[in-house]
C-alpha cells in the first residue's frame, strides 16, 4: 500500500482532483434518483460546485476516474498518523454540505448500504481510528456512536474500537448499555464482557465462564494478551475465527490499552482456571 503522506506524486493528485471526486458521489447523492435531472444539469452541478470551491482554478466538470479515486482513498485510508486528519476534513466538509437532516432522515440505518455515502462512512470511521490511536478517545467515541446510528448492522465494525473506547474512558455503563442489546459471542464482545465482569466484581463465577469462553474463541487470545506467545509484525489481507490474525485486529483496536486500563484485568487473565 502506498502511504499518502510518503507519495507526493499521489499527493498532488489528491490536491488537484479530489474535488472532482467528492462533487460526482455528492451528485449522485442528492439527484441521482430525480428523472428530471439530464446529463446537461449534472454538468452545470459539477462547473457551480468546482467553482465555488476552487474560485475557478480548476476546469469544471472534469472528473477522474475510478482508478485514480480509488487510489486516492487508499492513501487516505492507509495513513494512521496525524497527517491524514487535512484530506479527511476536506473530503468531511464537502460531503456534510450537502448531506442534509432530510437525507440523513430518509437514508439513516442504510448509509454503509447506500454507495454513494459508503467514501463519507469510511472516511468518518478512519477519522475516528486516528484519533483513538491519538488518545483522543473521546473523540473517537462520539464519532463512532454517529456511525452505528447511521449503519447500525456495523460492516465496518466499529464496535470493536468502540467497546475498547468505553472500556478506555471507564464509562463501564454505556458499555453494559451497548452489550446488553449485542447478542454476538464473538471475541470482541466476550472480551468487553469479561472486563466489565472482572471490573465490578473481581473474580468472580461469572468472570471465570468469560474467561473459559475466550479459550474456547481463540486459543491464543489469553496468550498473546499476557506475553507468552508472541505475533510476527507482518500484514495479512484476511483472518479466520480463532486465528492469531484475529488477535492482532483486537490488538490494532487497543485491546491491549483497553486491558490495560481495567487495573488487574491482565494478572486475572494469566490466572489459571
Amino acid at each position: 500500500m502506498k502511504k499518502f503522506a510518503s507519495n507526493q506524486g499521489l499527493a498532488e493528485s489528491f490536491k488537484k482532483n479530489y474535488v472532482y471526486f467528492v462533487a460526482d458521489a455528492l451528485y449522485n447523492i442528492r439527484f441521482i434518483e430525480d428523472p428530471h435531472w439530464s446529463d446537461e444539469d449534472e454538468a452545470a452541478f459539477n462547473e457551480q460546485f468546482t467553482h465555488q470551491q476552487h474560485n475557478d482554478e480548476f476546469v469544471a466538470g472534469k472528473m477522474i476516474d475510478d482508478e485514480t479515486i480509488d487510489q486516492l482513498m487508499e492513501a487516505i485510508l492507509s495513513d494512521f498518523t496525524p497527517r491524514a486528519f487535512e484530506p479527511i476534513e476536506a473530503l468531511l466538509e464537502l460531503f456534510e454540505g450537502v448531506i442534509t437532516v432530510q437525507y440523513i432522515a430518509q437514508n439513516q440505518g442504510h448509509f454503509w448500504l447506500n454507495h454513494e455515502t459508503r467514501p463519507y462512512m469510511a472516511l468518518r470511521a478512519h477519522r475516528a481510528q486516528i484519533n483513538a490511536l491519538q488518545g483522543n478517545i473521546q473523540l473517537a467515541i462520539d464519532e463512532l456512536e454517529t456511525l452505528l446510528q447511521l449503519n447500525p448492522m456495523d460492516n465496518q465494525a466499529n464496535r470493536h474500537w468502540l467497546m475498547n473506547c468505553y472500556i478506555i474512558k471507564g464509562q463501564w455503563q454505556k458499555l453494559d448499555a451497548f452489550l446488553a442489546d449485542f447478542d454476538s459471542e464473538e471475541l470482541y464482545a466476550t472480551a468487553s464482557r469479561a472486563l466489565s465482569e472482572f471490573h465490578k466484581n473481581g473474580d468472580s463465577s461469572q468472570a471465570k465462564q468469560y474467561k473459559k469462553k475466550l479459550k474456547q474463541l481463540n486459543k491464543h487470545f489469553i496468550k498473546i494478551l499476557t506475553g507468552q506467545e508472541k505475533l510476527k509484525d507482518e500484514g495479512f489481507d484476511f483472518y479466520s475465527p480463532g486465528s492469531k490474525e484475529e488477535v492482532a485486529l483486537y490488538l490494532n483496536s487497543l485491546g491491549k490499552q483497553a486491558w490495560i486500563a481495567a487495573e488487574g484485568s491482565l494478572f486475572w487473565l494469566r490466572k489459571k482456571l
